[in-house]
């Protein structure tokens, strides 16, 4: 009886310091900078990242650092700082990892910062090549037992295009069909998102190649896909896709091979409108048709020349579109017809009504629904 009452006092024992270990031992982790919505204008510069740790038992071993769920590096004692070398343009999210001598992890809540001059929907990371090809890659592949295509990236800083740096594209052999030679970058796809893609480009000669997302994995399902010419220098697209489902591994390919054509990329955007939008949804119309309207942000902004303004529209309805001064003074009507259900995008050349160009200032460009009483707004800015 003595022996069955001391091993169950010695079992209680065990139990109570397990639970109290259980129940108070405890780790957080937060980052102190940079500080969430920090933007940063410099490209190609280092950011020093700092977490704080508290722990009440035990010891922190170490704290990595991570953007987009990529590794960044890692601090092995306190202070728990690491330098991010050479960050390249791009809208980041950045966590940190605690661990402490026990094997156990605690992650903080996620910052998001912006680096360079680039729209909060942006998703891709150095698209002007800023700072070299990183994280773009270039592959080459071939048909089963011939050869594989052959080509080269080069990062050129010469003033091809407007601005100083792009990325040459040498091919010595094609193969035979587009997608034996890629260049891409991974990204992450959200369902109900509308991304658009623009990027300037160039060919020795007229170059047929495809655009595309496609899934990273060993059947490497194409959700979307598009055939084009590469037709002297210039702006290429925009290009829409409204992506239904989420993929956490997309990658966006250039399916650039089948030729020896050589080509030059620069100033990569696609821009998820989605986080750029407002909108009205009214999910109790009275003609029982849900109904829902998006304007997003006019890009570029600020501008000079030339901005263009998209919307987004559910079905066929009566718009209207004008630009107003801060006055609230009428400075211009860019659109007033029935338009149909999808993207649509107006040109703004800073005129107004009489084609006389308006002074450098904010402007707010409007969207009107009348049949559904929707007005939606936004600012861009003029400069001359």
């Amino acid at each position: 009886m003595l022996n069955r009452l001391i091993h169950s006092l010695l079992l209680i024992l065990i139990f109570g310091v397990l639970f109290s270990q259980f129940v108070f031992a405890e780790m957080t982790v937060t980052i102190t900078s940079p500080k969430d919505g920090d933007a940063f204008s410099t490209v190609c510069s280092d950011i020093e990242l700092s977490a704080d740790v508290q722990i009440t038992e035990g010891e922190v071993s170490d704290v990595r650092f991570y953007y987009n769920g990529k590794y960044i590096g890692r601090a092995r004692s306190a202070p728990w700082n690491v330098t991010w070398k050479s960050v390249k343009s791009g809208n980041y999210y950045i966590q940190a990892k605690a661990s402490d001598n026990e094997a156990n992890d605690a992650w903080s809540d996620s910052i998001k910062i912006r680096v360079g001059d680039i729209s909060r929907g942006e998703v891709i990371i150095n698209g002007g090549f800023d700072c070299g090809m990183s994280p773009w890659t270039l592959n080459n592949y071939g048909d089963e037992g011939q050869p594989s295509a052959v080509s080269r990236a080069y990062w050129m800083n010469d003033f091809y295009f407007d601005d100083s740096t792009y990325i040459y594209i040498d091919i010595t052999s094609g193969s035979t069909l587009n997608w034996h030679i890629q260049f891409s970058q991974a990204f992450p796809l959200l369902a109900g998102h509308i991304y658009e893609l623009t990027f300037v480009a160039d060919a020795d000669k007229i170059k047929p190649i495809d655009i595309l997302h496609q899934e990273n994995g060993d059947d490497y399902t194409t959700n979307w896909i598009e055939s084009m010419d590469i037709d002297g220098p210039g702006m290429y697209g925009p290009y829409t896709f409204n992506c239904t489902f989420d993929d956490p591994a997309n990658i966006f390919k250039f399916n650039i091979g089948a030729n020896e054509i050589n080509c030059y990329f620069d100033n990569v955007q696609i821009i998820d409108r989605s986080l750029t939008s407002i909108s009205s949804k009214n999910l109790f119309p009275n003609d029982g048709v849900i109904t829902n309207y998006e304007l997003f942000q006019s890009y570029p902004n600020p501008f000079n020349m030339n901005t263009r303004i998209p919307f987004q529209l559910s079905k066929s309805t009566h718009v209207v579109l004008s630009l107003y001064n801060l006055q609230g003074q009428l400075v211009k009507t860019l659109v007033n017809e029935i338009r149909d259900p999808g993207m649509h995008y107006i040109q703004w050349d800073g005129t107004d009504e009489t084609h006389s160009i308006v002074p450098t200032g904010v402007y707010i460009y409007r969207l009107e629904i009348p049949r559904d009483k929707v007005q939606l707004s936004r600012k861009v800015l003029l400069l001359k």
